[in-house]
């Protein structure tokens, strides 16, 4: 590969990446899900009673 098949490489790739970024694909700082925090959502999303009764037990 000569330097201006390199250059065209790179301009792709860092392309790609920006595209990514833009479209919400590319987060460098992403961390796995945190379990509890799901399932703190989960149960935010029961009805009233529901969370109460999840509490209670």
């Amino acid at each position: 590969m000569n330097s201006s098949e390199a250059d065209k490489e790179t301009q792709r790739l860092a392309d790609k990446k920006f595209e990514d970024f833009i479209q919400g694909l590319y987060d460098p700082d992403h961390e796995a899900p945190n379990e509890d925090r799901l399932d703190n959502f989960a149960s935010s999303m029961l009805p009233k009673k529901e969370r109460q009764r999840k509490e209670i037990r």
